[in-house]
């Protein structure tokens, strides 16, 4: 009897702890994606500044770093699909791992479409008026999808017992 308790103890998977390594790996990736992303809200906050009374070749630059934060923030959240991708970081957070995820390919969307909208070129005085006119309204619809991508990853770093990055 203690042979087939020793032999099924020996059979038996370990029990699961947490892969630190895996966990370093995802907060260093969720960190970084989020300080591109800061990076783009302080483009985009910048933006609409004094508007109506900045020089065409201003509004012209402050699209040229809206759009820059984009295409960076972008990279970032490719990196940060690829690891969520691989695999559960936690059993007890997959759902809302499977959250966040949704919510970076959403946010990744918004943001390709945002560097293309947002290109300077040709830098033209139609092309800063355009700007100047329905720039306000996108970088609104921005700060809405930027506030869900934020919330489900809060929500994710919560569950999973994650460090969270530090306020900015």
């Amino acid at each position: 009897m203690v042979l087939l308790v020793a032999l099924w103890t020996a059979a038996a998977p370990p029990a699961q702890l947490p892969d630190t390594a895996r966990t370093a790996r995802v907060e260093r990736v969720i960190n970084a994606a989020s300080d591109s992303i800061s990076r783009l809200g302080g483009a985009a906050s910048v933006f609409p500044l004094d508007l109506q009374a900045v020089s065409q070749a201003l509004v012209l630059e402050r699209a040229a770093r809206v759009q820059v934060g984009c295409t960076g923030a972008a990279a970032g959240l490719e990196s940060l699909l690829r690891v969520l991708g691989a695999e559960t970081v936690t059993p007890r957070a997959a759902a809302e791992q499977a959250r966040l995820r949704a919510a970076a390919r959403d946010l990744r969307r918004t943001l390709v479409q945002c560097g293309r909208e947002w290109n300077p070129r040709p830098p033209t005085a139609a092309r800063a008026d355009s700007l100047r006119d329905w720039g306000p309204y996108r970088i609104q619809q921005l700060d809405v999808a930027l506030r869900r991508y934020d919330a489900a990853r809060r929500a994710f770093q919560e569950k999973a017992g994650l460090q969270k990055p530090p306020p900015q």
